[in-house]
């Protein structure tokens, strides 16, 4: 399976967090009414000490969840500040696991139940934006590995995640992310609404921090690959076996969305390679792209790859997406 995106790694917690000032209480707790008051203090303050001092490094954030469960299970009365930072502190450890656990069932292309637990997730909190945008990744890998059942509420969760971006400058990241959304909501549109595809394109070729990675060009090129290009190739090659079948009146219409689907491969790969150059770290991937280009402008002009160098070396002073030629 192409992986479109990375996932982002459960990041520290300790990232939204305000330390609160360590605040010491009179009374023994629940739990503790045998220990004196002194024992009681220690105690609270061994257990709140020990989680700050793994709280902070994401490597050390089961033993701090594990400590603040601890604490408030012996000291469930206790309304210090302490013990508010450390029921704030679970309440967002246990939310980021659950973003986590989408993700990792997203990595492993399980979709249906990626979808279904992250619904749920979101009728709790409808606006838990890595929720939303790991679901938008996760309908783009299904769609281009040929699964499209969650197109229309990937779409959705798109179009929120992007009001999201819009209003809330504070999230990392902000552009690339933004730029992905435009990119899905592309490919979601690419055959059915080309128009609007169009739109999202162009939107995301005006964001001057993504537009110029090679990469995203060339997942964009796979994502069009598996969602709309192969299987519009297989029905056109059962429906018309013949090449005199194949440039018939009656294939018309489907070979000309199969030359739609080529076009746009050929320039969104025709695009990497002009982006990676000669750049070392692209030199392997541009190898590849460029392998791949060969193979689709082929297909495209019957054979022949005259004018593909000329194509590479002006390829970046046309729009993106450039209308397809017939």
């Amino acid at each position: 399976m192409t992986r479109l995106y990375q996932f982002l790694l459960l990041y520290p917690i300790a990232a939204v967090l305000t330390m609160p000032v360590l605040a010491q209480s009179t009374a023994p707790q629940s739990g503790s009414a045998t220990l004196s008051v002194k024992d009681v203090e220690r105690e609270k303050s061994d257990l709140y000490n020990s989680f700050l001092a793994t709280y902070k490094t994401a490597n050390d954030q089961a033993r701090a969840y594990k400590t603040a469960c601890d604490y408030l299970q012996k000291f469930p009365e206790d309304d210090s500040p302490q013990a508010l930072f450390l029921k704030r502190f679970v309440y967002l450890y246990e939310k980021a696991m659950r973003q986590f656990h989408v993700g990792r069932l997203v990595e492993e292309g399980n979709f249906s139940e990626a979808f279904s637990f992250g619904r749920e997730m979101l009728k709790s909190d409808p606006n838990d934006f890595v929720t939303l945008y790991t679901l938008v990744q996760g309908g783009v890998l299904a769609f281009t590995n040929g699964q499209k059942s969650y197109r229309f509420e990937a779409v959705d969760y798109a179009s929120r995640a992007l009001r999201m971006l819009e209003s809330d400058s504070t999230i990392d990241q902000r552009q690339e992310k933004v730029g992905l959304l435009y990119v899905s909501l592309g490919v979601f549109n690419f055959l059915s609404d080309p128009d609007s595809a169009a739109t999202y394109f162009s939107k995301f070729s005006a964001l001057e921090n993504v537009k110029n990675d090679p990469r995203m060009y060339a997942r964009l090129a796979d994502a069009i690959m598996g969602a709309e290009f192969f299987p519009l190739q297989r029905e056109f090659n059962s429906r018309f076996p013949t090449p005199e079948q194949r440039m018939s009146a009656d294939a018309q219409a489907t070979r000309h969305r199969l030359y739609l689907v080529v076009d746009f491969i050929i320039d969104a790969l025709a695009r990497a390679v002009a982006l990676a150059g000669s750049e070392p770290r692209f030199q392997q991937l541009s190898a590849d792209w460029m392998e791949r280009l060969v193979k689709f402008y082929k297909f495209r002009n019957s054979g022949y790859i005259t004018g593909l160098a000329d194509l590479v070396q002006g390829i970046l002073n046309e729009p993106f997406p450039r209308a397809p030629h017939y």
